[in-house]
């Protein structure tokens, strides 16, 4: 893509919202009635009602800050808006007086935001999670986060607060942010519409010398460091409500601004403004994009489980809100606080995979997780950064390629889950005979060409010891398939298909490997060739995962704690193979005891050469056998 120019405009439009209400909202809090204590319930007796509770702040200039309480219908709302913003750790140290009620302890960030947000004259009505919910009431939170889809799709808008501007930076260097995001915005805006040629860049005078950009750009690194980006509950308050500003101390700047500006983020920029790096602010506002445009369940709990929750189960909580109305979560539409984690983990991982009736949820790596967790549930805890979503997208993206099971649905191969044990049906196909060594990296993206020739070599060194009294010719053990016949091609061919999972990949996977890819892995080996077409599946492949050979002859690559005695196996359902670990579980207790034939805990998904196209399908046909995971 390359950059386009913005057309001249006369000045940049005003970043700072004003201190005067709509006319519309031009009324006293009393217009409506005081309200009793009595009368703020948001849970009645009988047929639930969808009442919430809304908090008028009165104007003022003074540092007391005075609202009041009132309870509205979402069947009928009077206009609101809701707030944005992150709790944070700190004490309650500001308090609110309320007309009507009790005055309300909150924290440092939301009292600046009242004090910021509050009109001149006339009141302003928002729905505040810290004060219109009450947080000790664990029957009235359950009650009010199911709402919360509700709650954010119909206010006229979301008002996010990213705090005051943080010392040293200063008022001019964050306004010089947002004026370079809105001058990206409007490129982005102008590269769709006439002239074909626009006129050239005119830098407002925030960012017009080097020194001014300079310091707007150290304005920006703490701005895309604002830890609202990585509070979970605020996605939900960004991708639901129609409408959303953004406010920064006395600024603000519309959201649609922000999202364009992240959509023209890969353009080069000219001096002075060329030192605006936009890699980490693109992938941050581009995935609220691609989940406000539709995801399913299980990308969008993967796409945003790297985010904080003080709540361990807001995980999924404050995500169900976002999954197509279609798309329900059991587990997570209940949204019951009295459940404890690892149940809550474990029912929504079995829920997922009766929704979807595929066990696609089971792959991806497991090298970090909680041990109180059964062994085949997600565990939403554990991602680091927002890159380390290719432990699960990767295996997911390739998932879909394959069909190891031979179109054998789950449904005939599913028997139950009560919890923590979940029963499926399959085949085993394999015994982990030798495993090789496992190279853990960050990112795969930036591996180097030595490291993957000696992973690569490492590895085909342990095949080579494996074959030792083989022929050097020896041809590989293939079955056939229902889509093709049995071919046949040699264990160097097969080594060098299945270390790129036998799939060309591009960030997602383009076409299935050719003789031709095949021969682009050899040649990688003797040729520092990093432009090659399968350095990206290479660097997918070898990273992050091992290699290991089967008692009965075949290669594979699996999850980094795979051991020798691990089975693999076809499973209902399952689109590649898995390897499972024997275990000594009693089954009553579930707890350590002698070994039950079926006995197994989960290690992950597997690439097994020569059984991911339905191979084993006469034994899915006729020999599925019942395995229960722990």
């Amino acid at each position: 893509m390359s950059r386009q120019n913005l057309p001249h405009r006369p000045a940049l439009p005003a970043l700072v919202t004003s201190s005067e209400p709509p006319s519309k909202s031009d009324q006293s809090p009393t217009q409506h009635g005081q309200t009793r204590h009595d009368d703020l319930s948001v849970q009645t007796p009988g047929e639930p009602q969808e009442l919430i509770r809304v908090l008028d702040v009165h104007a003022g200039e003074e540092e007391t800050v005075t609202c009041t309480l009132r309870i509205v219908s979402l069947a009928s709302p009077e206009p609101y808006e809701t707030l944005s913003y992150v709790w944070g750790n700190g004490p309650k140290c500001k308090t609110i007086h309320i007309t009507n009620r009790n005055d309300i302890d909150v924290t440092q960030g939301l009292y600046d935001a009242l004090v910021r947000l509050r009109y001149s004259s006339g009141s302003r009505m928002l729905w505040i999670d810290q004060c219109c919910i009450e947080q000790e009431n664990a029957a009235e939170k359950t009650h009010q986060v199911r709402l919360m889809t509700k709650i954010y799709k119909l206010c006229t808008q979301c008002v996010i607060w990213f705090g005051e501007i943080p010392r040293p930076i200063r008022e001019e260097s964050a306004q010089g942010t947002f004026d370079m995001i809105t001058l990206l915005a409007q490129s982005y805006w102008a590269s769709s519409s006439p002239p074909s040629t626009p006129p050239p860049i005119l830098a407002p005078p925030s960012v017009s010398t080097r020194a001014l950009v300079d310091t707007a750009y150290d304005a920006f690194c703490v701005f895309i460091k604002n830890p609202w980006w990585r509070r979970i509950w605020t996605v939900q308050e960004a991708v639901l409500p129609p409408t959303l500003v953004l406010h920064w101390g006395p600024l603000s700047i519309p959201w649609s601004t922000v999202v364009a500006a992240a959509r023209a983020g890969w353009f080069d920029w000219p001096s002075p403004i060329d030192s605006f790096d936009m890699q980490d602010f693109k992938p941050i506002v581009m995935g609220l994009d691609l989940t406000k445009e539709g995801e399913t369940p299980l990308e969008i709990l993967h796409r945003w489980r790297y985010r904080d929750a003080l709540d361990a189960r807001d995980k999924v909580y404050a995500l169900g809100g976002l999954f197509d109305p279609e798309d329900t979560i059991p587990s997570i539409a209940n949204c019951d606080y009295s459940v404890d984690v690892a149940t809550l983990y474990a029912n929504v991982t079995r829920d997922l995979i009766e929704w979807d009736q595929g066990l696609e949820y089971l792959v991806g790596m497991k090298m970090q997780r909680d041990p109180g967790l059964p062994s085949w549930a997600i565990d939403f805890r554990r991602c680091g950064t927002v890159n380390d979503g290719y432990a699960w997208w990767d295996p997911s993206f390739r998932y879909d390629w394959f069909d190891a099971c031979a179109e054998v649905d789950l449904s005939e191969g599913m028997i139950r889950c009560d919890g923590r044990l979940l029963s499926l049906r399959g085949v085993k196909v394999g015994v982990v005979k030798r495993v090789g060594t496992a190279r853990i990296c960050d990112e795969v993206d930036d591996i180097e060409y030595e490291e993957l020739v000696t992973q690569m070599r490492g590895w085909k060194n342990l095949l080579s010891e494996c074959l030792s009294n083989e022929p050097a010719d020896e041809m590989y053990p293939c079955k056939e398939s229902e889509e093709s016949e049995e071919s046949e091609e040699t264990y160097q061919e097969a080594f060098f298909r299945t270390v790129i999972g036998d799939l060309v990949t591009d960030e997602a996977p383009e076409r299935r490997a050719t003789d031709e890819d095949v021969q682009l892995v050899a040649e990688f080996a003797e040729e520092e060739d990093m432009d090659s077409e399968v350095v990206y599946s290479l660097r997918c492949m070898l990273m992050n995962h091992t290699f290991f050979m089967t008692s009965e002859g075949h290669m594979g690559i699996g999850p980094t704690d795979t051991k020798t005695g691990d089975e693999i196996w076809i499973l209902a359902g399952g689109n590649v193979p898995f390897i499972l670990r024997p275990t000594s579980v009693d089954e009553e207790t579930h707890s350590p005891g002698s070994v039950h034939a079926g006995e197994h805990s989960l290690v992950g998904g597997a690439h097994l050469h020569g059984f991911m196209d339905g191979e084993a399908h006469e034994l899915m046909s006729h020999e599925l056998a019942e395995v229960h995971l722990h």
